[in-house]
């Protein structure tokens, strides 16, 4: 049998009659010509259109051809749209606060856990003003999951160079492993008074432990940047309260030191300690661990090498330089901060 032979349905072109609503198949060669009478009723039917009688595969095709045009334009549309968005959050992350773009997974937070009655600390310093308003205030809290209140954790405050501030996901398994609560208080970044930073972040320490059950022989402050340099401060305030410190890409000291390594033109970094009350400088020098962190490629390490040798170092503090090869300014590794925690926690 010959396949390409047209079949008796495909030649002809079925419509209903107007008279007796039976389906009569018209032969294709009277399309656009005279009336056909029904078979079944005489009715003579009008002819019909070439167009309208087209087969409804051509229909289909065209109907198939269009709808594919739509879903690539759209699909397209959607890929590009995605594009875009991953580059303005990577670019956002990466630029916010001074810290990179760390994993999409956030740990779990607690936002302003505290009440708002406000503590006071047993040696007040002017330098960490006590009066703020909590119920405006607003601190971000990550309570690892292995917390249960049954035994004590240590207590991690951060103070970062920009406003907000969060726990980045690569140091949730440190907090967990380290047993140790992280406080970041907002709105204290570099645009912020320094007292008002100092302070807001000496509250978060007394109100978290309030809140929860700390170790007071676990007490730590951290920062980034500007941040990295508040912290430092406050801990020399606070020696009796604050065990030790991490400052990130940035550090104080409570006198100048020389330029050794120091290439930029800041004359004056580090010297935010000037006139500090010696006994607070032998307290701090007796009961707090400094760990200093830096990197190849942090535009700050000059500095931080100068105050860590011939500051901390030449004037017998316990104190450890973290100096990351290929790091730049920006926040250290899950690996560098657990090495950091463990000599501010004494395990050599």
């Amino acid at each position: 049998m010959n396949e390409d032979k047209e079949s008796p349905e495909l030649s002809q072109n079925k419509v209903v009659c107007p008279n007796c609503e039976e389906d009569v198949f018209l032969p294709a060669k009277v399309e656009g010509g005279s009336c056909f009478p029904c078979p079944k009723c005489s009715y003579l039917i009008p002819p019909v259109p070439a167009s309208a009688t087209a087969p409804k595969k051509t229909f289909q095709k065209a109907a198939a051809f269009v709808l594919n045009e739509m879903l690539g334009r759209v699909g397209v549309f959607f890929v590009i749209f995605g594009a875009l968005l991953l580059v303005t959050y990577s670019c956002q992350s990466r630029v916010r606060g001074g810290f990179p773009a760390w994993g999409t997974d956030k740990p779990a937070e607690v936002i302003n856990p505290f009440d708002a009655s406000l503590p006071r600390s047993e040696h007040p310093h002017p330098w960490a003003p006590e009066q703020f308003d909590l119920s405006k205030e607003s601190f971000r809290v990550h309570v690892p999951a292995n917390y249960d209140g049954s035994q004590p954790f240590g207590v991690l405050v951060f103070l970062n160079a920009g406003d907000e501030m969060s726990l980045p996901a690569e140091w949730a398994p440190v907090m967990e492993e380290k047993r140790l609560i992280f406080v970041a208080p907002q709105r204290i970044g570099n645009d912020q008074d320094i007292d008002r930073r100092t302070g807001l972040s000496l509250i978060a320490i007394l109100k978290a432990m309030e809140t929860y059950r700390i170790d007071p022989k676990r007490v730590f402050t951290s920062g980034m940047s500007g941040g990295a340099r508040v912290s430092t401060r406050l801990t020399f305030c606070h020696p009796e309260l604050i065990r030790g410190n991490i400052p990130i890409c940035g550090v104080e000291f409570y006198e100048p030191v020389p330029r050794i390594e120091a290439t930029n033109s800041d004359l004056e970094y580090g010297t935010w300690l000037r006139n500090l009350v010696p006994s607070l400088v032998a307290m701090a020098k007796q009961s707090v661990r400094f760990a200093l962190i830096t990197g190849e490629t942090d535009f700050r390490r000059g500095n931080i090498r100068d105050i860590y040798n011939c500051g901390y170092i030449k004037e017998g503090f316990r104190a450890r330089l973290f100096d990351i090869p290929g790091k730049g300014h920006e926040l250290c590794s899950a690996d560098v901060l657990k090495s950091a925690i463990d000599f501010v926690d004494g395990v050599e």
